[in-house]
C-alpha cells in the first residue's frame, strides 16, 4: 500500500483545488468547537466526580472508579481499537461490507468479553454484577457507543461529534446524580455499576439521534467479508499494539520511580504527567476529529501535502500558546488541582511540556502515515521510541534524580518520535514542509524550548514582564501561519 503513489497535481490543477482544502477559518473554526466539547467533557467529568464524592463518600468514588476502569479496559478489548479503522474507512469512501464487517466484529468481541466478565473477569477489579447480564450490557452499550461517535467522524460531522461525545460525562453526571440521591439504601457497588450502565444505554440512545438524517447508521451491504476483515484488523492490531507499548512502558517507568522515590515521587509524576497530557491532549483532540477524515478524501498527493502543511500550521499556532501557558503557570495548576506538596512536580512537568512540542510535531507526521493504512509502521516506531523512554529514564536516574530522569527522558521519546516519523514522511511519502512551515515550526520550537530552558535552570516564577514577553512570542506562530497561508 505504501508504495502505490498518488497523482501529481499540475499547477492549473493546483488552483481549482485549493477551493477544496479547508481554509484557516475553516481549520480553526472546528478546532474551536472540538476544543469546547472537550472543555465542556472535563467539566461534567469533575462534576460527575464531585456528585459522587458529596452523596457517596469515598466509598461510593472507589466503585465507581472501579467500574469505570473495568468499562474501559472491556470496550478497549471488545472493539479490537478499530475506531480509527472504522473511521478511515468512511473516510475513503469503503464498501459497506468493510463497515458492516467491522461492525459484526466489534459485536462478537462485546460478547466474549461481556460474557467473560460475567462469569467472574471482572473479580480481580472487586468487580461483580449487580444482577446477571448487568456487566454483558454495559460492554455492549459501551462498545456500541464508540462505534457509532467513529460514524460521526469518519462522516465529518464534526459538530455533532462535538455535542455527542460530551454527552457522555453528562450523562453520567446526570445518572450519578439520580441514582446517589434517589437511592441511598443500596449499596456503593449497586449504584456505580448501575451510574455506569444508565450512562451507557443514554450514550447509544444520543448517538442514534446525532446520526439521524446522516443516511443510517451502517451502509448496505454483506455482513461479513473475510478480506474485509482482514483490512479491518491490520490497522486495529497496530493501533492496539501502540496502546499497549504505551502502556508498559508507563508501567516500566512508575515502576521504577516507586522503587527510588517511593509513592511520594510516583505521585509528584503522575500530577505532573495529568496536568502535561492533558493539555496537550486540549490540542489534539481539537483536530484528530476533523484532521484524519480529511487525509483520506483528498486524491492528489500534492494537494495531501499542501492540506498537511496547513493542518500543521495551525496546530502549532494553536499549541505554543497552551504549552507556554502551562510552563509559566505550571506551579500554581499543581496547587489548585492537587496541593501545595506537589511543589516539587514542577521540573518534571515542564520537560513533559517541552517533550510536548515533540509529540505534536511528530503526531501532525503520524496520522497521514496512519491515513494510508501503515499503522504498522507507526507501532515499530512506537516500540523503539518507548523503549528507550523507558531505558533513559531507568539510566538517568542515578545522575538525575527518578523524577527528573523521567521528565528528561519523555522529551526524549518525542524528539526520536519526530525524527523518525519525518524522515519516513520524507523518504517513503515525499513529503516537503517547504519554508512557510519550517519557519512556523522553528518559531514555535524556539519559544517553548528557551520558556522551557529558562524556566527549568532558574527555578523561579517569572516576573510580569518575562510573561508578557513570552505570551507575545507565542503568538508568532499564529502571526506567521496568517502571512504565510497562501504559500503553505
Amino acid at each position: 500500500m505504501l508504495n502505490v503513489a498518488r497523482p501529481v497535481a499540475t499547477e492549473p490543477a493546483l488552483d481549482r483545488q485549493e477551493a477544496s482544502i479547508p481554509a484557516f477559518a475553516s481549520m480553526f473554526r472546528s478546532m474551536l468547537i472540538s476544543a469546547s466539547g472537550a472543555g465542556a467533557g472535563v467539566l461534567f467529568g469533575v462534576l460527575a466526580a464531585k456528585v459522587v464524592a458529596v452523596l457517596g463518600g469515598p466509598p461510593a468514588t472507589g466503585a465507581l472508579a472501579a467500574m469505570q476502569q473495568v468499562r474501559q479496559t472491556a470496550t478497549l478489548a471488545a472493539s479490537f481499537q478499530g475506531q480509527m479503522a472504522v473511521v478511515r474507512g468512511i473516510a475513503r469512501g469503503d464498501s459497506g461490507e468493510f463497515i458492516r464487517t467491522a461492525a459484526l466484529l466489534m459485536l462478537a468481541g462485546s460478547l466474549v468479553v461481556g460474557f467473560a466478565l460475567e462469569t467472574g473477569a471482572g473479580s480481580p477489579w472487586g468487580v461483580r454484577p449487580v444482577f446477571p447480564g448487568a456487566l454483558l450490557l454495559i460492554t455492549l452499550s459501551s462498545t456500541a457507543a464508540l462505534f457509532l461517535g467513529a460514524l460521526l467522524n469518519g462522516q465529518g460531522r464534526i459538530s455533532r461529534l462535538t455535542l455527542y461525545q460530551s454527552s457522555a460525562p453528562a450523562t453520567l453526571c446526570l445518572c450519578a446524580a439520580v441514582l446517589f440521591s434517589l437511592c441511598p439504601a443500596n449499596s456503593a457497588e449497586w449504584k456505580g455499576q448501575m451510574t455506569v450502565l444508565g450512562s451507557c444505554l443514554l450514550g447509544v440512545f444520543v448517538g442514534f439521534l446525532s446520526l439521524h438524517g446522516g443516511g443510517g447508521v451502517v451502509p448496505r451491504g454483506t455482513w461479513f467479508d473475510r478480506r474485509q476483515a482482514a483490512r479491518f484488523f491490520r490497522v486495529s492490531s497496530a493501533v492496539a499494539a501502540s496502546a499497549g507499548i504505551a502502556s508498559a512502558s508507563l508501567l516500566f517507568v512508575r515502576g521504577n520511580l516507586i522503587r527510588e522515590s517511593g509513592l511520594a515521587g510516583a505521585g509528584l509524576f503522575d500530577a505532573s504527567w495529568t496536568i502535561g497530557t492533558n493539555a496537550l491532549n486540549l490540542v489534539l483532540v481539537s483536530l484528530q476529529a476533523y484532521y484524519l477524515p480529511e487525509l483520506c478524501r483528498v486524491g492528489m498527493a500534492e494537494q495531501e501535502h499542501r492540506l498537511i502543511r496547513r493542518f500543521c500550521a495551525v496546530v502549532l499556532s494553536a499549541a505554543v500558546p497552551v504549552l507556554i501557558l502551562t510552563i509559566l503557570s505550571g506551579q500554581v495548576l499543581l496547587s489548585l488541582f492537587f496541593s501545595d506538596q506537589y511543589a516539587g512536580a514542577g521540573a518534571s512537568l515542564t520537560w513533559i511540556l517541552m517533550g510536548g512540542y515533540w509529540k505534536v510535531s511528530s503526531w501532525m507526521l503520524a496520522v497521514p502515515v496512519l491515513a494510508r493504512g501503515a499503522a504498522g509502521v507507526v507501532a515499530v516506531f512506537d516500540l523503539v521510541t518507548h523503549s528507550v523512554f523507558a531505558i533513559t529514564a531507568w539510566l538517568l536516574s542515578p545522575v538525575l534524580g527518578s523524577l527528573a530522569a523521567a521528565g528528561g527522558a519523555y522529551a526524549l521519546m518525542y524528539l526520536l518520535t519526530f525524527a523518525l516519523v519525518a524522515a519516513f514522511m520524507n523518504g517513503h511519502l515525499g513529503f516537503r514542509p517547504k519554508r512557510p512551515l519550517a519557519l512556523v515550526w522553528a518559531m514555535g520550537l524556539a519559544c517553548v524550548m528557551s520558556c522551557g530552558l529558562v524556566h527549568v535552570t532558574s527555578g523561579q516564577a517569572a516576573t510580569a514582564p518575562g510573561v508578557a514577553m513570552w505570551i507575545a512570542g507565542s503568538l508568532l506562530p499564529a502571526a506567521a501561519t496568517l502571512a504565510c497561508w497562501r504559500r503553505l
